[in-house]
């Protein structure tokens, strides 16, 4: 019988309904790095993709216009950063559509959601190695943030250095 190598994740593929909206939107608002971009395909740094919605639908086989179907609430884009303040800062300046603002999570996370050109969620939130290390400064011992945070026991020792 053949063997089949094991598959590797490579990247995930949006599908668009004007790719130059949601280019400028993750490229120029977001700050997100273009790896390739092939006009109707965007690839950015870290393995997010951009498709041109119809043109995906035409060249996957499915032959038919999509417009009209972006965004249900049912995708959410998830994004790290140690600076949660500014970018919220800066997206309210770029008047983007917010889902909330700044909340903290029951995990003790703190993060906000916006939509894209096309609804679709993209979250900001803090990483967690910040949300343990605030824990800690706020008096919480190791057993009170494996509580709180979910995180294991050995993984808050490393971050917070026992």
């Amino acid at each position: 019988m053949d063997k089949i190598g094991k598959s590797k994740f490579v990247s995930s593929v949006i599908f668009v309904g004007d790719i130059s909206k949601s280019k400028n939107f993750y490229h120029k608002i977001l700050d997100q790095k273009i790896e390739m971009d092939f006009g109707k395909n965007i690839t950015f740094e870290g393995g997010l993709s951009l498709w041109d919605g119809n043109y995906a639908h035409e060249i996957t086989g499915l032959n038919q216009p999509i417009s009209g179907l972006w965004g249900k609430n049912n995708l959410e884009i998830y994004f790290e950063t140690e600076e949660l303040d500014k970018q919220f800062k800066k997206l309210k300046k770029e008047k983007i559509d917010f889902v909330h603002s700044i909340i903290e999570q029951p995990w003790g996370q703190r993060c906000f959601r916006v939509y894209d050109p096309d609804h679709h969620i993209v979250e900001f939130g803090e990483p967690m190695h910040i949300v343990v290390l605030r824990c800690h400064d706020n008096g919480m011992d190791v057993k009170e943030i494996n509580k709180k945070t979910l995180m294991p026991i050995n993984i808050i020792n490393k971050i917070i250095g026992v």
